[in-house]
């Protein structure tokens, strides 16, 4: 996949408009994880070294094009002014003319970053008006924000009908590191799928079965899976509309020679008073619980299955990370990730969690920064933000 480069796009003394993806995560008003925003400072960082007056915009929250106060991007900006040790301009507004006044006073060496996205219902409508606005606000666009290109946004797609545009720094980093995957993944190639929902991860599911060996299935959508075979471990909540999907999945998967593998045992918690009751085979599960963790005996299969992988892939908790000690079966399977001589790769937005509240970033080659739109380049999906850049050349 070929997109244009920053590197070949003319910048200096020009407005360019970046599409960012400042959506942290944030405890108490205070930004959890930074990351994100730490993986876009090398566009920004080019773009003020070569001349150009920096204009971002990225979404935050769900606002549903309704402003709230606690969804302002002031604290982004902040954080943001501290990274790149040099002022930023947070603007209240999104379009209009004293935007574009505060454009023409933006000074040197000064970055410009607009109020929340979403907080204007056209954006995620993809209006044509809103893109038109946005786009009248700079001579050029750069689109850094890998993590929403899957959405047919007017900040995403839009915007990039009506300027010169190329791909930041980050999302071409994540097109590299992701390609080989998508294209030809070095076997064997392992999958560690967790997370809520089936439903979200079912075209990669799909896709996965003709390219991986082995998939170790974990997290809530085990018990769908689980559902599948007629095993219902206690209480534990599985998606009925997706059952005859995950039926149709296990048949792929023995017509397609990927081997996918499912807990055998789950740590139990009491569905009423949240007590842990302990490891139970699925098959002789308390009534009265509910799966929150794989089980000691899936996890140390777990961690045989992933021997001898050349490529691994990894989305999604294996259980409830949050709540100790349901951690311990990602955790297990972790440290065998940590030990592979393999190209490992991780995803998600649970999965940036799961990775950050155990320390093991650092058994990962490559940390994407989407969630969705991963597991959509995976899948080979058609994302409007890619395509709208690929028709730049």
């Amino acid at each position: 996949m070929k997109l244009p480069s920053l590197l070949d796009f003319p910048v200096a003394s020009r407005k360019i408009l970046v599409r960012v993806d400042f959506n942290v995560p944030v405890d108490a008003g205070n930004l959890r994880d930074d990351t994100r925003i730490r993986r876009s400072l090398p566009t920004i960082q080019y773009l003020l070294e070569k001349g150009a007056t920096v204009i971002l915009a990225s979404h935050f929250g769900r606002p549903k094009g309704i402003p709230h106060e606690e969804l302002r991007l002031d604290r982004v900006a902040r954080r943001l002014a501290k990274l790149l040790q040099s002022p930023v301009v947070k603007l209240d507004e999104i379009v209009g003319e004293s935007v574009k006044h505060s454009i023409r006073q933006i000074r040197k060496g000064e970055v410009m970053l607009l109020e929340n996205l979403r907080f204007d219902s056209r954006e995620e409508l993809g209006d044509e008006g809103f893109a038109l606005e946005l786009a009248s606000l700079a001579d050029g666009f750069v689109n850094d924000a890998f993590s929403v290109c899957h959405r047919l946004h007017a900040s995403v797609s839009g915007v990039a009908r009506h300027l010169p545009s190329c791909a930041g720094f980050l999302l071409q980093d994540e097109i590299t590191h992701l390609l080989p995957l998508r294209q030809s993944p070095k076997r064997p190639f392992r999958v560690v799928m967790g997370g809520k929902k089936i439903v979200d991860k079912i075209p990669l599911l799909k896709t996965l079965l003709f390219k991986a060996d082995r998939i170790l299935i974990g997290g809530g959508i085990a018990s769908t899976f689980l559902n599948a075979f007629g095993i219902h471990p206690g209480r534990s909540p599985w998606e009925a509309p997706a059952l005859e999907t995950a039926k149709e999945i296990l048949r792929l998967a023995e017509s397609s020679n990927c081997q996918i593998l499912l807990p055998s045992d789950g740590v139990a918690v009491h569905s009423d008073t949240g007590e842990v009751l302990g490891a139970f085979p699925v098959t002789h599960f308390p009534p009265e619980g509910v799966m929150k963790d794989i089980g000691p005996e899936t996890a140390s299969r777990y961690q045989m299955a992933l021997k001898g992988a050349q490529t691994l892939f990894w989305n999604g908790p294996l259980g409830v990370f949050e709540e100790s000690p349901l951690e311990k079966g990602s955790l297990q399977v972790l440290d065998a990730v940590g030990a592979l001589p393999a190209y490992r790769v991780a995803g998600g937005g649970e999965t940036l969690d799961l990775l950050r509240h155990t320390g093991t970033s650092s058994y990962f080659d490559f940390i994407s920064t989407g969630g969705g739109a991963t597991l959509a380049f995976l899948a080979e999906e058609p994302m409007p933000g890619l395509v709208a850049l690929e028709k730049m050349l």
